[in-house]
């Protein structure tokens, strides 16, 4: 049992008036218990009550409720998981449920006339600021995740194609015991100019750009970075855009420090990229937070006036991306130190040639 992070919940409960909350989505449920596994369509919830202990709600064919930290409240199937559920709520203290309660439990709690808010914004809260045993892992991934770039440079060749690498990334993070945090997004060519481009069978191009955007799931912590290269000599395109995304990365990560805003770092970013003359080819936001679910509660964007606090962990990632041309991210992962950030990633930035 993690008391701190506990203490921390019920700290934020506490200060937002919540008084019982139903987590269920497996990201919360880990981060409370250690308990890492998907139900399914299966009921599985931890509620939290201030000042009593929690309970862990599981059906009986998840033998991790044996090793729940808390009581464990079973069910088979068959039976009615809410009803046990309701016996032991307060019926009027109302409950806080998290975002990613899926509506097939969500819908029956509604119509027990029960108040219901949103627990996220106890629990969000509480996960974006990581603890030390966090900042280790998260590390921990990210040295990992070094490697496996390096490897994809070292399996790359003029005959390869995007799916033939996805497939031996598999392979790396397997035998590292580690998994995809997210589908791997390797684009050659102009496929790099589609920010969610979808691997295919594509063969990269002399002189364009060859983007790899992975990430690894390390001992339950993801990680995420995107590095761009040139297949031979880059054309001269080519160069500028990667100068003039390489400046705004560097540019936001310089300005990264506790009580900064979010907005701020997204518009360190773009103004650069804005200046070089290519604003409109920057179509997304800077950057999202992240730990146990690649992206987490909040994001750097230009629309967020939050204020950055120590021990968050965040990507920068600006891109410019010209339709059928060429497309430049570059993205590291930062952790907010106390005077500043700590860039967790150390594959090398420059543009280099595959």
């Amino acid at each position: 049992m993690d008391k701190k992070r506990l203490q921390r919940v019920m700290d934020q409960m506490n200060q937002r008036g919540v008084n019982q909350m139903l987590l269920t989505s497996s990201s919360n449920i880990f981060y409370m218990t250690r308990l890492s596994f998907d139900p399914g369509e299966r009921f599985a919830g931890l509620l939290i009550k201030r000042g009593e202990e929690p309970l862990f709600f599981c059906n009986r064919l998840f033998p991790q409720g044996d090793e729940s930290p808390y009581e464990t409240v079973w069910h088979e199937d068959g039976e009615d998981p809410l009803s046990l559920l309701v016996r032991h709520l307060s019926p009027s203290a109302g409950l806080a449920v998290d975002k990613d309660c899926p509506a097939r439990f969500l819908f029956p709690l509604l119509e027990l006339s029960l108040p219901l808010s949103d627990a996220s914004s106890v629990i969000d809260r509480v996960r974006m600021v990581k603890d030390e045993e966090e900042i280790k892992l998260m590390k921990e991934a990210s040295l990992l995740n070094d490697k496996a770039l390096a490897f994809l440079a070292e399996a790359f060749h003029p005959e390869v194609t995007e799916k033939e690498l996805v497939r031996k990334l598999d392979d790396f993070y397997t035998r590292n015991s580690s998994s995809f945090s997210f589908a791997p997004l390797i684009a050659f060519g102009s496929h790099a100019a589609v920010p969610h481009h979808e691997s295919g069978t594509g063969t990269p191009l002399a002189g364009s750009s060859v983007l790899f955007d992975i990430g690894g799931r390390t001992k339950g912590y993801c990680s995420d970075m995107t590095r761009t290269f040139s297949f031979g000599p880059p054309a001269p395109k080519l160069k500028e855009i990667y100068a003039a995304v390489l400046e705004a990365n560097q540019a936001a990560e310089s300005v990264v420090k506790p009580g900064i805003s979010f907005s701020e770092i997204d518009r360190a970013a773009r103004e650069i990229i804005t200046q070089k003359g290519y604003g409109d080819f920057f179509t997304h936001r800077t950057g999202h937070n992240i730990g146990i679910d690649v992206h987490e509660f909040p994001d750097v964007s230009s629309v967020n006036s939050m204020a950055v606090e120590a021990g968050m962990v965040f990507s920068i990632e600006p891109g410019i991306y010209l339709p059928g041309e060429y497309g430049v991210r570059i993205e590291d992962l930062v952790l907010v130190t106390k005077n500043g950030a700590e860039v967790l990633n150390h594959f090398p930035k420059e543009l280099s040639i595959l």
